[in-house]
């Protein structure tokens, strides 16, 4: 059943500049239906765009990490539209995983020896990458996608792989 988006006014309203004071004081969402978990995509490996990446701590662990704010382009579409966010740390445990990453997005071109975090999240931003995408199961947040691992992008294939 199709509804009504209830905050269509509001997504109008701030994508004209309105402010959060003008967001709705009553929403009516009798008629939504209620789902557990977020919109996923099928399982596969999908042409990306690095939208941003930002150095931060992490909240739950404490550890240094990345970031990563990706869209993806899905195989009926030629726009980069659907969101997905990536976190790799310094942990011990994770920074190879890190590594990897940050290697294969910018073609192999860092300077390891002298690695500034800042600069590299900033030079990580506007990124064309292929990302292997999964979907896991959490019975906090329901079903969601999560990126398996960063590709080199697919220029030469041009595709899609399953």
């Amino acid at each position: 059943m199709e509804t009504e988006d209830p905050f269509a006014q509001a997504d109008n309203e701030a994508a004209t500049g309105a402010d959060d004071d003008d967001l709705p004081d009553t929403l009516d969402l009798s008629d939504v239906d209620e789902i557990s978990g977020r919109e996923t995509v099928p399982v596969g490996t999908y042409d990306a765009f690095v939208e941003t990446v930002e150095y931060k701590k992490s909240a739950r662990s404490g550890n240094a990490m990345f970031a990563w704010r990706l869209r993806l382009r899905l195989p009926d579409s030629d726009e980069y539209t659907y969101s997905l966010y990536y976190h790799t740390t310094f942990s011990a445990k994770d920074i190879g995983r890190t590594k990897h990453a940050v290697n294969v997005a910018l073609n192999g071109e860092v300077d390891w020896g002298n690695f500034r975090p800042t600069d590299v999240a900033e030079a990580l931003g506007g990124c064309y990458i292929r990302a292997k995408v999964g979907i896991q199961n959490s019975p906090e947040y329901g079903k969601s996608n999560t990126v398996r691992e960063i590709l080199p992008p697919a220029e030469a294939s041009g595709g899609f792989a399953n």
